[in-house]
């Protein structure tokens, strides 16, 4: 009578390990990309080097600093900055890399032809002063840099990336070309054509898993930015190190701007990997506790099968039925219980994949290794925990167990 309560209990415990399995490689393989993607995003090429670079806003309010006053002010500013021992250069932008939103503007017409506004499409805009791309050590892929002499009486002139590059002028040299930015200058007037004068190596503006979009610089003498810009200086030391000194030479010009937001590139670059990090430890985590709760439960169903299971044992035996006989019966019963495990999670694992999407970077190629990989270690806990109990059912004393029943 008791036989069918104690199948009942045994199926049972057997469902609930193959769930726990199931959900063992949901976890293990979300897990598995997430750790991949943090990988993957360490190795992103930024574009620039924020390694001994310092950085912070600064706020110029339109009362003290219109736009025709901004240029000089910058331009005295950063040359302050370059006479601090361990300053290389310095230099100040509207746009600075992943620490701010972008700006955008359009381009109505490019290389002498009219660009209708239905088909005119955003590209990033940023007022820089010169020495700005030595100081982030953006590479001049072609043409040269901006000069003191690119001012507000010179010909009207931009850089672009190579990403704009890419877009606006596939077949042909951008250097000469002229653009026209749908943009206002510091005078009110519409701006003029503006020639090309460099190209420069693409940066990551919004975020390292994010493709660097087109984008076109101008000097800050020519278009005055009408918002706060961004301070850098390269330095040969720990950038940290600097900060009073720089504060000397700030309130040297106005003992009232306040310094605030000081801080080394590379710390702007490990805190924007710090939300991958915490979600892919988070996951991590969960992922361990999975697989302990798969292997106790597992060890707990082929030991309960072998309680129940000690009088059929010892007759077996009794019978002529060999050590490797059993061992291998119990443990095929649990690499079954983990393989059905694996079967049921793989879809579910496929279909969380799909939700972490927006997620990951870098990890397409490699789901189908992940997913192998964790139906591995699934499968290899699986035997690990049925081991133990089927190595004692396997050394059953038939005499002993058909005493016992």
């Amino acid at each position: 009578m008791d036989l069918l309560p104690g199948l009942r209990q045994r199926r049972l415990h057997s469902t609930l390990v193959v769930v726990q399995v199931a959900l063992a490689m949901v976890l293990l393989s979300s897990s598995g990309l997430l750790s991949l993607s943090l990988v993957r995003l360490q190795q992103v090429n930024l574009g620039f080097q924020p390694d001994h670079v310092l950085t912070f806003p600064v706020s110029l309010p339109n009362q003290r600093y219109p736009q025709t006053r901004r240029a000089a002010f910058l331009q005295d500013l950063t040359g302050r900055f370059e006479t601090i021992p361990g300053v290389l250069s310095a230099a100040a932008g509207a746009q600075m890399p992943l620490l701010g939103g972008v700006s955008r503007t359009a381009l109505s017409n490019i290389a002498g032809q009219e660009i209708p506004g239905s088909r005119r499409t955003g590209i990033a805009f940023s007022s820089i002063t010169p020495h700005y791309f030595r100081t982030l050590a953006i590479p001049v892929k072609r043409g040269r840099d901006f000069t003191d002499g690119d001012n507000a009486g010179a010909p009207a002139v931009v850089i672009i990336n190579e990403a704009a590059a890419r877009q606006h002028f596939p077949s042909r040299d951008p250097i000469g070309q002229q653009i026209t930015p749908g943009m206002w200058n510091g005078s009110g007037s519409a701006t003029q054509p503006r020639t090309i004068v460099g190209v420069v190596g693409d940066v990551k503006l919004q975020g390292i898993g994010q493709r660097a979009v087109p984008t076109v610089y101008w000097p800050v003498a020519q278009i005055p930015s009408d918002s706060n810009l961004h301070v850098s200086l390269r330095t040969s030391a720990n950038p940290l190190d600097l900060i009073a000194a720089v504060r000397d030479r700030l309130h040297a010009i106005d003992k009232d701007m306040p310094l605030y937001g000081v801080q080394p590139l590379s710390e702007a670059v490990r805190s924007s990997l710090v939300q991958p990090r915490h979600t892919a430890i988070l996951v991590a985590v969960f992922a361990g506790l999975a697989l302990v709760l798969t292997a106790v439960g597992l060890y707990g169903v082929i030991a309960y099968s072998v309680a129940r299971r000690t009088r059929e044992i010892g007759i077996r035996m009794a019978l002529g039925a060999a050590e490797g006989d059993v061992l291998r019966g119990f443990l095929g019963h649990g690499l079954k219980l983990g393989l059905a495990g694996v079967a049921i999670g793989l879809p579910a694992a496929l279909g969380a994949a799909k939700l972490l999407r927006t997620l990951l970077y870098g990890v397409g190629s490699q789901q189908s290794v992940l997913f192998a990989a964790g139906g591995g270690i699934l499968v290899v806990v699986a035997l690990a925990a049925s081991y133990i109990p089927a190595r004692r059912a396997a050394r059953t004393d038939p005499t002993l167990a058909l005493r016992l029943e």
